[in-house]
């Protein structure tokens, strides 16, 4: 290691999870987790970003639109 590094984690600002397309960039998928508890979600996260990417029905049923990426253009969290 050739310098220390640390990095600030900030959750979004109503503390839950953004997952999916970004509104308004074509082919653009986020996973912005809440602060450092993201790693124990990762694998459900990677799952519900793989089946976005692939157009299909995201495997969290109704929590898909709790941690949708558009549910941040008013809260302002992208």
């Amino acid at each position: 290691m050739l310098a220390p590094f640390n990095a600030d984690i900030q959750p979004p600002p109503d503390g839950e999870p953004v997952l999916g397309k970004v509104p308004g960039l074509e082919g653009i998928f986020i996973q912005h987790m809440c602060a450092g508890g993201g790693v124990k979600a990762a694998p459900a996260a990677a799952k519900f970003i793989a089946a976005s990417i692939a157009d299909e029905a995201p495997p969290l049923g109704r929590l898909a639109e709790a941690f949708s990426s558009e549910r941040c253009q008013l809260s302002g969290c992208l």
